[in-house]
């Protein structure tokens, strides 16, 4: 565990960020490897039906990154106030509580999943493997989920070495259990779910094992966790904000998901493949931002009001230094890249969708880049408004847009609307950070 305010910031930095963003990097690896295995040894319906049900199972998922975002932030601010006690009794509490959610939201949604395709317009062509995924994957959501926050929890305290260790348990079993359920069991997509599910439940464990020797260190191991509401309430401060930001954020995926399905199956598989490939890229400056948003929140809790302006500049200079190689690659070697998920007989259409998105929009991921940034500065100071705003400015854009030009332009006017909602999501954030109201009650300039 670690004081992020102390120390050469460049250094901490760098440091602090690197374990997360090779973890980020080792999680999408295991996605690209699943997706490699749907699209050349299961066959286009399974990367179709990954695809279709891909927008509906982040959105889900959005709504516990949110909370657990919020639980990182509250955390970070209890630690860098010293008040260890409470830190534990809100660590164990939340992560009760939203077990409890997820498992409840997962058994609805299992039992009434007739419904949920008939609104997300699944293809007929590719029901059958959307079901099959769909049911492993959700009722899979409890130790997925519960091993996200607890990262959220680790780096708050400044430990990113660990969830690093845990990510690299998680691909390994993650693959080999994929790769063994499909060339072995003969299985199918479900098999890819399947991995997911029991290497997240397996890296749970270990946490809940760790968890004891960090409350030992913080000396706390004695004190018993009892269930206490009000340890609910306080978070809910944050969790509640940044849940609804990550939920809003991903809704308008969810919206327009439907209208990506109906395009046909060649759409729903260019989604899956593109999707890949910007989490690829984000996993490096989404992981690396957080390193702004802990840090911010420890000095919002320690009061060292006066560091916070460099926290930032600093923040975005290494997001670009890592970022900047892989974006580069993917749009200068964009049939290269688009080459690796798919077979030699694949639709030539999603092929070129695909291609088409890494060589026109990609470039303009810089705009996502300084949206993202901001999220988690305004994480830090608590200024949760702000986080709203933009994440709403930018998702009611992308709505819009999307609509107005899938009709002439088809999912190239989905991805045109994608790209919009950046640019919208940063400007708002820029001037938010500029003139917005966090400043009358922190002045450091």
């Amino acid at each position: 565990m670690k004081n992020l305010t102390r120390g050469n910031i460049y250094k901490t930095f760098f440091l602090f960020s690197f374990p997360m963003v090779l973890a980020g990097v080792l999680s999408q690896g295991y996605a690209i490897i699943n997706t490699v295995i749907a699209g050349k040894l299961i066959g286009d319906e399974a990367l179709a039906a990954i695809g279709a049900i891909s927008p509906l199972e982040t959105f889900i998922n959005s709504i516990f990154w949110g909370y657990g975002n919020g639980l990182g932030i509250y955390v970070a601010q209890l630690f860098g106030a010293g008040r260890k006690f409470r830190l534990k009794s809100v660590v164990v509490n939340n992560l009760m509580f939203t077990s409890a959610l997820i498992l409840l939201l997962s058994v609805l949604l299992v039992v009434f999943r007739g419904g949920v395709f008939t609104l997300l317009q699944i293809d007929t062509y590719i029901l059958s493997e959307c079901d099959k995924y769909f049911t492993v994957s959700i009722l899979g959501r409890v130790p997925v989920l519960f091993s996200v926050n607890c990262v959220f929890i680790y780096n708050a305290m400044g430990n990113s070495t660990y969830p690093l260790i845990m990510s690299i348990v998680s691909s390994v079993l993650n693959i080999l259990i994929s790769v063994a359920s499909v060339t072995a069991l003969g299985m199918g997509v479900e098999a890819l779910a399947l991995g997911n599910v029991v290497s997240a439940l397996a890296v749970s464990c270990l946490y809940i094992i760790k968890f004891s020797r960090v409350f030992k260190k913080l000396g706390v191991a004695r004190h018993r966790a009892r269930v206490s509401p009000r340890a609910i309430k306080e978070t809910a401060h944050f969790s509640l904000s940044t849940m609804c930001q990550q939920s809003v954020m991903y809704l308008s995926t969810l919206i327009l998901s439907p209208m990506v399905n109906m395009i046909g199956s060649a759409a729903s598989a260019s989604y899956a493949v593109t999707l890949r490939i910007y989490d690829v890229n984000a996993s490096f400056y989404q992981n690396s931002a957080k390193t702004v948003g802990n840090y911010t929140a420890q000095c919002y809790g320690g009061q060292k009001y006066h560091l916070l302006k460099k926290g930032l500049r600093v923040g975005f200079i290494q997001n670009m230094i890592y970022v900047l190689p892989i974006l580069l690659i993917c749009v200068f070697f964009a049939e290269g890249v688009t080459s690796v998920f798919y077979t030699a007989d694949a639709d030539p259409m999603a092929v070129g969708y695909t291609v088409a998105f890494l060589k026109w929009c990609l470039p303009f991921l810089i705009f996502n880049i300084i949206a993202n940034l901001f999220h988690h500065f305004f994480r830090g100071v608590a200024y949760l408004k702000a986080l709203l705003i933009t994440t709403i400015v930018g998702s009611v854009a992308r709505v819009i847009i999307s609509l107005m030009l899938i009709g002439p332009l088809g999912i190239y006017g989905y991805y045109v609307g994608w790209v919009l909602s950046w640019f919208f999501d940063g400007t708002v954030g820029i001037l938010l950070y500029l003139f917005g109201s966090w400043r009358k009650k922190i002045i450091f300039w």
